[in-house]
Formats: structure tokens, C-alpha cells, sequence
């Protein structure tokens, strides 16, 4: 029998041992994943792998990634990079700017945007420090952000003009920037669950590849004027996915909003065995609701 935890669950083998064998097999495949290692910062060694192409540090205790701040620049060839479950804070990730190749972050479960004590006692926090670097990597096609504290969807993320898929779920967003809809047009999934959302801006509909949206457990109302999801998105994306459970909008409400019929009709199309027993179902079944 294998090491097991209390709830029946693989337990990952940790130690120096185990994670000198994973750095030793890491120069040869280019893959390294130390989650659940208890890791209060990576080894140093692990900036030496400069062939790595996948790095995992997922599910540890990392306030930050190294002692030496712009260690994580050193791995050029970087294409994915998964550290959630960390306690990552503001400036952890101030190396990404140099990962040129990299095309999946995967950052959730963070403290990424809770503000940091400020040097300066004159404030309660450092407003100088921002959630992410200034400028991202533009090869990035997938950004997981979930569960970051964040108040404010991050602007930098407006460059990333290859970015397919997006996860800013589990913060405490208000709104959603306009540049954030005109300058991703290769986006095909937004996930906006757990937030505190009361509309969306019309110019989500020049989304012109969004398949996915999901919406849970926000504060979307269906009786505000105008309608707090906008016909564009009906009307002008190809989204056939839209969760909407756990707001305040009613089945009677959803089905009149403007631009709804063409969703569904776009829906009707999808020949998708997901979609079995589709006719059985009414527009607000099908979106959570």
C-alpha cells in the first residue's frame, strides 16, 4: 500500500531526498513539480534548470518564490508556471516580464492583491506596489487569478493580446474595465464567479470569440435598467456557455432580456452531446438559474 492521507488521498512523498531525485530527473525532462513539499521558498537549484519548461510550486508555503527577488528571470524557456495555494503577496512575481516563452500562469489562492504595509509611516500601505509586474509576458494564452484579493481587475492583463483564457473568480471585483473587453478579442473563457459584479459593460460584446462566460454568485440583477448583462452578449459573441447561478435574476426575468433569443437559438444549433434532452430545458435551466 502507498503512502495514503486520513481521507484515503495519495500523499506526495516530500524530503531532500525526494526533491534532489525530482531536480536530477528535471534536467533531463524539463518538468518539475514540488507541490505539497512544505516549501517556505523554492531551492535555489531550481534557477539553474534553465531548460525547464513546466514549473510546479502549487500548494506550499511560499510568501515569496526566492531570496533573491528576480531568481524565477533566470528560466527563459518557461512555458507554464503553476504556484497557487501559495501566500504570495504583491511583487512575488516581478520576474515574469522576463519569461518570454510563457504561456500559462497559474496563480490562484494567493494574497497577490492585499495591500503591503508601507515603509513609509506616514501610510497604512505601500501604494506603490501592484498586484502584478507592470508589464506580462505577451506570449501568455491562460492567466488564473482566482481568489487574490483583488479589488481591481489588474490593467496589465489588457496587453495580452494571445490570451485565451481568463479566471479572476473568488475576488472582490466591482466592475470590469472597458479596455479589458476591446483588447482581448482572442478570449474564449471569462471566469468571473464569486465576485461583486452588478453589470457588465456593453463592450463585452466585441468578445468575438467568448464561448465561455460564468457569472455565479455575483450581485446581477434582472430588473436593473439598463439590463445588467448587455444584449452585445447575446447578440454579438458566440457564447453558448453562461452560468448565471446564484444571482438575483428570475428565470421570467432572464427570458426577456433583449438579445436572450438569439442566445438561445445559437444554443439550439450546438450539436454537442452535452447538450442532450437541450428541448427539455428552458433558457434559465440551461444558465444555472
Amino acid at each position: 500500500m502507498g503512502n495514503t492521507t486520513s481521507s484515503g488521498k495519495p500523499k506526495n512523498k516530500t524530503g531532500k531526498a525526494v526533491v534532489k531525485q525530482k531536480l536530477e530527473n528535471a534536467t533531463k525532462t524539463g518538468v518539475l513539480s514540488l507541490q505539497q513539499h512544505k516549501l517556505d521558498v523554492v531551492p535555489a537549484q531550481v534557477f539553474s534548470l534553465t531548460n525547464l519548461r513546466t514549473l510546479d510550486v502549487s500548494h506550499n508555503n511560499l510568501k515569496k518564490l526566492s531570496q533573491q527577488p528576480l531568481a524565477l528571470a533566470s528560466l527563459t524557456n518557461l512555458k507554464i508556471f503553476k504556484c497557487n495555494g501559495n501566500k504570495l503577496v504583491r511583487g512575488s512575481l516581478d520576474s515574469l516580464p522576463k519569461l518570454e516563452k510563457l504561456q500559462v500562469l497559474t496563480a490562484g489562492d494567493n494574497r497577490l492583491g492585499r495591500p503591503l504595509p508601507s515603509p513609509d509611516k506616514s501610510q497604512k500601505v505601500d501604494v506603490a506596489m501592484t498586484p502584478l509586474p507592470a508589464v506580462l509576458p505577451p506570449s501568455l494564452k491562460e492567466v488564473y487569478l482566482d481568489s487574490n484579493y483583488l479589488e481591481q481587475v489588474p490593467l496589465q492583463l489588457c496587453s495580452l493580446v494571445k490570451l485565451q483564457i481568463l479566471n479572476l473568480s473568488g475576488n472582490s471585483l466591482v466592475s470590469i474595465p472597458v479596455e479589458l473587453c476591446t483588447s482581448l478579442k482572442g478570449l474564449a473563457e471569462l471566469i468571473l464567479d464569486d465576485n461583486q459584479l452588478t453589470s457588465l459593460p456593453d463592450e463585452c460584446g466585441k468578445l468575438k470569440k467568448l464561448k465561455v462566460l460564468s457569472l455565479r454568485n455575483n450581485c446581477l440583477s434582472g430588473s436593473d435598467t439598463p439590463q445588467s448583462i448587455p444584449a452585445s452578449i447575446f447578440s454579438n459573441t458566440p457564447v453558448i456557455d453562461l452560468n448565471l447561478s446564484g444571482n438575483k435574476i428570475t428565470s421570467t426575468e432572464l427570458n426577456e432580456f433583449e438579445g436572450f433569443d438569439k442566445f438561445l437559438e445559437r444554443r439550439k444549433k450546438v450539436k454537442n452531446k452535452d447538450l442532450a434532452g437541450f428541448d427539455q430545458l428552458d433558457g434559465a435551466d440551461i444558465c444555472g438559474l
